[in-house]
C-alpha cells in the first residue's frame, strides 16, 4: 500500500504519546467516530494509559490500560 502522509503523520503523534494517561477524547463528531455514538469512545479511554500505536495499512490502532482507580 502506497505511503499516505496524513495516516503516517498521525501514527508518529501516536507512537509519541505512548506511556501517557489519556485526559481528554473529542468525540462528538459522528460521522469521524461511526459507529460508536457520542461519548462511547471517550468512556472508554479517558483516564487510562496507551501502552502501544500500530499502523495497519491505512488505519491506526492504538492499545491500552484501563483507568486505574
Amino acid at each position: 500500500m502506497p505511503e499516505l502522509p496524513e495516516v503516517e503523520a498521525a501514527r508518529t503523534a501516536l507512537e509519541r504519546a505512548v506511556g501517557r494517561t489519556v485526559a481528554r477524547v473529542d468525540d462528538r463528531d459522528e460521522w469521524v467516530c461511526r459507529p460508536h455514538r457520542p461519548g462511547e469512545i471517550a468512556s472508554v479511554l479517558e483516564g487510562g494509559r496507551l501502552t502501544a500505536a500500530h499502523r495497519i495499512g491505512n488505519a491506526n490502532r492504538i492499545q491500552g490500560t484501563p483507568e486505574s482507580r
